[in-house]
């Protein structure tokens, strides 16, 4: 807000400058935010403080800018346009926040110790077709681990979905079922 546009006397303009140093605050936290600063100056505002978990935290966040078409307001309306600009490139990473009680981390745990499992059991089958094609020896395409097999996510399950049984057919583990190695990987001819 300008001063000279406004007239502001008195608690009036004690007010528009307390406005102007939180709006200040907050352009330096999206500054921050969106040049990926490691510090980020939340708490230079009592608003930078209020919003911490809306920009860059833990939530999803919708900023509304409002505008004039006047032309009286022509610098105000340019300097709110680069705001609305530069508040649009901060990507928050949202998730939910939750609550496990006990049996529920022990599912996930079993499910992450059966993940690993499988993992390890992968490091070995390729370590073992590795020492072959180093050995010269010939690996046909039906032993190859293929890349499906490599591409192991992690299952979210919600809560209410991991006291459900499995649909038939399913591993018991939470892990998708790994295809089998008949087809040779891409780019594989040749070898």
């Amino acid at each position: 807000e300008k001063v000279a546009k406004t007239g502001a006397e008195g608690s009036t303009l004690t007010e528009a400058m307390n406005i102007n140093k939180s709006l200040s605050a907050l352009g330096n936290v999206i500054n921050a935010l969106v040049d990926n600063h490691a510090h980020v100056p939340y708490r230079d505002s009592k608003l930078t403080r209020i919003l911490q978990e809306s920009l860059g935290g833990n939530a999803k966040t919708t900023m509304v800018i409002c505008v004039s078409p006047s032309a009286y307001n022509e610098s105000e309306t340019k300097s709110t346009l680069l705001f609305g600009m530069r508040a649009k490139t901060i990507k928050n990473v949202v998730s939910v926040n939750e609550e496990l009680t006990a049996d529920e981390w022990r599912r996930r745990y079993e499910r992450l110790q059966a993940k690993a499992r499988r993992m390890k059991e992968i490091i070995a089958r390729l370590e073992a077709e590795l020492k072959r094609w180093r050995a010269g020896e010939a690996v046909s395409s039906t032993e190859w681990v293929v890349d499906m097999e490599l591409e192991l996510e992690e299952e979210v399950v919600p809560p209410a979905a991991a006291a459900t049984p499995a649909a038939p057919g399913a591993p018991a583990t939470g892990l998708p079922a790994l295809p089998s190695s008949t087809e040779a990987p891409a780019g594989a001819a040749g070898r």
